[in-house]
């Protein structure tokens, strides 16, 4: 005779066959023994199938949105150690993938640029860190050396390595063609004259305590020109207060 059972773990039905006249004990375990280890295999093909699912949305969790729901539909037939086994390797691989975006951006939030626009935060970091502030005061729109400063030097990714310049940048934008913040138009003009600039680019070294101690225009030869001639402003500077 042929008994047909369903199988829920693999959405299919599996068949076993057996002896009708097989009455005793030992041909009943037999049966059962036999259902068992069907449904066993069928449920560990069940389980690794889901998984390669799972790993599938699990790699695609930033591309989708409420892929949480997809996953937790797709593995509402797996034992609870199982899902909780794949649910680390996801909240893992979330991990490493959050380190990695932490990594990358790391080399910005490194920079010694402080702040384009907002001098009393940038003289405040300069302060508390104890670092020189380079005061950029720069005509973004019109000044052809302001334009070959910035592109040259201040935009280079050299130019921000904490381990050869000790200094933090606050650029100070001039436009001509633009309309900027009322508020920050007259910040930057009030320290064009509390600083007396007269040409562009200025490049203001000011001391941790906010004392100019130097000034700079557009220097040609890119970064290392131009931090070789901010350090040794910096660095007489030290020699001078160490006297």
């Amino acid at each position: 005779m042929r008994q047909r059972t369903e199988n829920f773990y693999a959405g299919r039905s599996v068949e076993v066959q057996y002896n009708h006249d097989s009455r005793g004990e030992d041909g009943e375990k037999k049966t059962r023994d036999a259902l068992v280890g069907l449904e066993q295999k069928n449920r560990r093909e069940c389980v690794n199938r889901e998984t390669e699912e799972l790993w599938q949305l699990a790699n695609q969790y930033f591309e989708r949105d409420a892929v949480h729901l997809a996953v937790a539909d797709r593995l509402s037939g797996i034992p609870s150690l199982i899902y909780s086994l794949l649910m680390k390797s996801v909240l893992r691989q979330f991990c490493i993938f959050c380190l990695g975006a932490v990594i990358s951006i790391q080399p910005v939030l490194s920079c010694d640029v402080s702040d384009d626009t907002n001098f009393p935060r940038s003289a405040a970091l300069a302060k508390s860190t104890n670092r020189p502030l380079l005061l950029a005061f720069i005509g973004t729109d019109w000044s052809i050396s302001s334009l070959k400063l910035d592109r040259e030097v201040f935009d280079q990714a050299e130019f921000a390595d904490d381990s050869k310049y000790n200094f933090l940048l606050c650029k100070l934008q001039f436009y001509q063609t633009q309309e900027r913040f009322l508020e920050t138009i007259r910040q930057n003009e009030e320290l064009a004259t509390q600083y007396n600039v007269q040409e562009f680019p200025t490049v203001v070294i000011l001391s941790p305590d906010g004392r100019e101690i130097g000034r700079l225009g557009y220097i040609s030869g890119g970064v290392k020109a131009f931090a070789a001639a901010a350090n040794a402003i910096i660095a007489k500077s030290r020699q001078q207060e160490q006297h």
